[in-house]
């Protein structure tokens, strides 16, 4: 059944996500995620120049992370590396709950040309796309940056402290798995993947073909359906058809807006069809969903 509740990440044309932290000068978010806060009990994939850390609390879910399967389970660890592209989905979104920290590392090391960067940032982050784990002293880390925080407000100089630490019990972990790391080919299909998700959110309101896509990010149109179906679990055309249902979500909770207006907005040709499809994807109709959500 369609879960009712809907948490929305802010993305750009190329879903890295725009974070937004309390406090420019100290780039830190810490958060617990519950998974039946997001749409379908799915995290959408994104990605974002931070480093992130989730650790488990309850439950279970399923990450993939630049095409990579990560399964989790109560009390287990994952680094994700700046620019890799993620998402997840929890089999029992109700039950499964997540603490996260993302971070930049500049406010660890300064700047990327610093020695502390090089030597102890770059070698991870550069040439690994993440770290699954369950090590205790890394897990309990995370709990303290997690409670650092006091009636919604951040100790800053105590996360900080224990940011270094983390950072140190990250570095002497020995469970890199080999098949995290990064290599050429990879970094090139990531920027593949990226151009032509751009290019659907720049153009989702058009008639879009595979080879307009396949244009975008000169790649072949077997390489077209490969790269869509490792990084985003769903083919171009159901991946173009469920971004197209997401932005027409959001322009429905407009009032002014028909549904045959939000239907050419979205790039259906057919009114009745946008609705069939709608209905499909959210459990209601359009009509409905916007009565739901503008009484709720």
């Amino acid at each position: 059944m369609p879960f009712t509740k809907s948490k929305v990440l802010s993305l750009s044309h190329n879903l890295m996500e725009f974070q937004t932290y309390k406090d420019p000068t100290f780039p830190v978010e810490i958060y617990d995620d519950h998974f039946s806060d997001f749409f379908d009990g799915k995290l959408p994939c994104h990605w974002h120049e931070s480093i992130e850390l989730d650790l488990m609390l309850k439950g279970s879910a399923t990450y993939h992370v630049d095409g990579d399967e990560i399964p989790m389970t109560e009390g287990d660890i994952v680094m994700i590396s700046p620019g890799m592209m993620h998402q997840a989905e929890a089999s029992d979104p109700d039950g499964t709950l997540v603490i996260g920290i993302t971070f930049n590392p500049k406010l660890l090391v300064g700047s990327e040309d610093s020695l502390l960067y090089r030597d102890y940032f770059a070698p991870l982050i550069r040439n690994y796309k993440f770290l699954s784990t369950d090590n205790a002293d890394i897990s309990a880390s995370i709990r303290k940056l997690y409670n650092s925080q006091k009636d919604g407000s951040l100790d800053e100089y105590l996360c900080f402290s224990y940011l270094v630490q983390l950072w140190n019990e990250i570095l002497h972990c020995p469970e890199m798995p080999e098949q995290s790391r990064i290599d050429a080919s990879g970094r090139q299909q990531s920027q593949e993947m990226k151009s032509m998700l751009k290019f659907i959110q720049e153009h989702f309101s058009e008639s879009i073909k595979i080879e307009d896509l396949c244009l975008a990010a000169s790649v072949s149109r077997s390489e077209c359906f490969r790269l869509f179906e490792k990084y985003s679990l769903f083919s171009p055309k159901e991946y173009l058809n469920n971004y197209r249902l997401t932005r027409a979500s959001e322009y429905l909770l407009d009032e002014t807006n028909s549904v045959a207006a939000v239907a050419s907005m979205c790039g259906f040709d057919s009114p009745s069809y946008f609705s069939l499809q709608f209905k499909k994807h959210y459990g209601q109709t359009p009509l409905n969903y916007r009565s739901s959500k503008l009484s709720g």
